[in-house]
């Protein structure tokens, strides 16, 4: 054995001046437990054989030589360590193992001896360093001090055994594993990544996991678009664990618990419920059908022992299927993603969202302009009503959330004061159209455009909210269902009610708007629309029709790209992600679907959301949640995110 003396000190987290102040400390470290690695941002910190230094001004300097006498010269300051040279660690042997989850370094091959200044706890190679309060401290000397090290024999990592497999149905080679621990608040920690071999087996980590602690496998790619799962305690890992059909189907009846209402005992009771639904076979033949029965089912084995009374043959095949070519829709036929519901007792018309997102608008033909708290969006509940007479159809609301406007079919255009959103009340009414459908906002606010049914499009000055007055009109000459405007505001895009289709008019002048061209819909009439945010597509519902992609890049000339033939045949709304990946369109009876967008000359559907009748469908900003106007239903809420990989959420909870 080779002996080591460090002549300093060892400070891998970056200290922080008695000024400093921080709710967290990040590393950035990323550690490959599997290859034994550390990398921080990219470069790999190997095992430093002479280390001295000094600290001065809040910072330490320290030279370095490494086992292949390379120098490295690094500092340690507050927020982050920055590397003066970097250097090629492929031919290092041996590395210092940081990881920012545990809080703990690792010295794999080397016996140590440590005194932890600030630490908890030393533990065979790891040195603990937990629930430190790293607020406003000076640091006068390391957190961690390392007296002497001696290298052992190999510093070759011991291989693992790989005995977990990922399979649908075969197994899924060269599949990405990741790892994440349940925290008692739902929140989900990435702990491991894995890749899985020719047969389908991966190293799972069961002697790193605490046996009472929740953990959730995720697997993707290895031939399927999809992503499978698999909940589990780590006491619950054996050797023969598997990710499979049968842990995927358990993992969406178990989604909604995992992220809105978290409870050890609630999660481990519920997942033996559901083991006793999804199978009537006692796969590991200990005397009872539970969750250790779901954790090793083989598709190729124990497909007989899925319960044929709640999965037949055909819907198994159908998950399946799905999974493969990434739908998602599968998941909602198991597990309802709707996590909150409102009944605005009428038929629900279109819905819009406050500015901060705490308050739903709602239309009601039967009960005008319902106002819902979505503050919880589990339990959403109603704030206040204005009863507009007659069919209240869609809303718009004004930039800074004071005036909501109506359009109220019959009678005509209603604007409602919703400053006291418990008390609306009437600011004026516009009766010079006949029919009131659709309705948008000028970016200003100085102007409504109006469809106007019978009447075409109809061009409203509401620079004084109380008396709207016409600017201009243009006769669509058939019915006008719903408008929407280009990025610039220089067009109007119209539906209409017959085989006139999309119309698209001049609004440059908006006391004289003129028709620039328009698409023909065959023989349907055309509802929903919504614009690209480049404005070269307008993407189009109709009844009875196909969901349509139109090229508007030259307006006098708009050409159909692409088409998908709706379930039901009567889309109505439609509204698209953020990123424009994605088009949501509420297909009455067919529920919310989600249609992938990315190759508009191909779209296809990639998610299905059963409601009940869906008209029209808005997104929150941060695109995790769609609110739904349903018809009979009210308002529906649904997590987008409730089914979807945990590495694609945009939060981890």
């Amino acid at each position: 054995m080779t002996k080591f003396k460090l002549i300093n000190t060892m400070l891998l987290f970056a200290v922080l001046s008695g000024n400093a102040v921080a709710d967290e400390v990040s590393s950035k470290a990323i550690y490959d437990s599997k290859f034994k690695t550390l990398s921080l941002d990219g470069i790999l910190v190997p095992f430093i054989d002479e280390f001295t230094g000094k600290e001065t001004d809040n910072k330490g300097i320290f030279d370095v030589q490494l086992q292949e006498k390379t120098k490295l010269v690094f500092e340690l300051i507050p927020w982050s360590i920055n590397f003066k040279n970097t250097f090629n660690g492929e031919n290092t042997s041996g590395y210092i193992l940081y990881d920012h989850n545990t809080r703990s370094v690792k010295i794999p091959c080397f016996e140590v001896t440590t005194i932890a200044k600030f630490g908890d706890a030393i533990e065979g190679e790891s040195i603990y360093y937990k629930d430190v309060n790293m607020k406003q401290r000076h640091v006068a000397y390391p957190i961690f001090h390392v007296d002497n090290m001696t290298k052992t024999d190999s510093c070759t990592p011991t291989p693992q055994k790989l005995t977990s497999k990922a399979q649908l149905k075969g197994n899924l080679s060269n599949a990405n594993v990741k790892i994440y621990r349940v925290e008692d608040n739902a929140d989900k920690t990435l702990l491991y990544q894995e890749k899985t071999d020719s047969d389908g087996l991966f190293y799972e980590h069961k002697d790193e996991l605490e046996n009472d602690k929740f953990y959730i496998y995720e697997v993707s790619d290895g031939g399927i678009e999809g992503t499978i799962r698999a909940v589990s305690k780590g006491a619950w890992i054996t050797k023969d664990f598997k990710v499979s059909l049968a842990s995927e189907i358990a993992y969406i009846f178990l989604a909604k618990d995992l992220k809105y209402d978290f409870n050890a005992t609630k999660v481990e009771n519920r997942l033996n419920e559901v083991a006793k639904t999804i199978l009537n076979g006692d796969i590991n033949e200990d005397g009872n059908i539970d969750v250790s029965d779901l954790l090793v089912f083989d598709y190729q084995t124990n497909l007989n022992d899925i319960n044929s009374s709640e999965f037949s043959s055909d819907k198994l095949q159908q998950i399946v299927s799905e999974i493969y070519r990434g739908d998602l829709s599968y998941a909602d036929r198991i597990s309802s993603a709707t996590v909150g519901h409102y009944n605005t007792n009428g038929i629900a018309n279109s819905v819009a969202l406050s500015q901060d997102e705490t308050k739903a608008f709602v239309t009601d033909r039967q009960n005008g302009l319902v106002i819902i708290d979505i503050t919880n969006p589990t339990n959403p509940t109603k704030v206040g009503r204005y009863n507009t007479s007659t069919y209240a159809y869609q809303v718009v609301l004004s930039q800074d959330d004071t005036k909501a406007f109506v359009a109220n079919y019959l009678n005509g255009l209603v604007v409602i004061d919703i400053t006291d959103p418990s008390n609306p009340s009437q600011l004026a009414h516009y009766n010079a159209s006949v029919y009131g459908f659709g309705v948008s906002l000028s970016k200003d606010g100085t102007k409504l455009f109006v469809a106007d049914n019978p009447n075409g499009l109809l061009i409203v000055d509401i620079t004084n909210p109380s008396n709207p007055t016409t600017i201009g009109h243009y006769n669509t000459t058939v019915p006008a269902i719903r408008v929407t405007l280009s990025q610039d505001e220089t067009k109007a895009f119209v539906t209409t009610g017959d085989s006139h289709g999309l119309v698209i008019v001049d609004i440059t002048d908006p006391s004289n708007p003129t028709q620039i061209g328009h698409y023909y819909n065959k023989n349907y009439f055309t509802y929903g629309i919504s614009l690209s945010k480049d404005g070269t597509k307008a993407f189009v519902t109709g009844g009875s029709t196909y969901f349509i992609i139109v090229d508007i890049t030259d307006p006098k000339n708009p050409s159909k790209i692409g088409q998908y033939k709706a379930a039901t045949g009567n889309t109505r709304g439609i509204t698209l992600s953020q990123d424009g990946t994605r088009a949501f369109i509420a297909d009455y009876k067919n529920g919310l679907v989600v249609i992938n967008i990315t190759d508009p000359s191909n779209p296809r559907k990639v998610n299905h959301y059963n409601t009940n009748e869906a008209y029209e469908v808005t997104l929150s900003g941060d695109g995790t949640k769609a609110f739904v106007a349903d018809a009979n239903n009210g308002l529906v809420i649904i997590d987008l995110e409730l089914f979807t990989p945990i590495s694609n959420n945009s939060s981890t909870k």
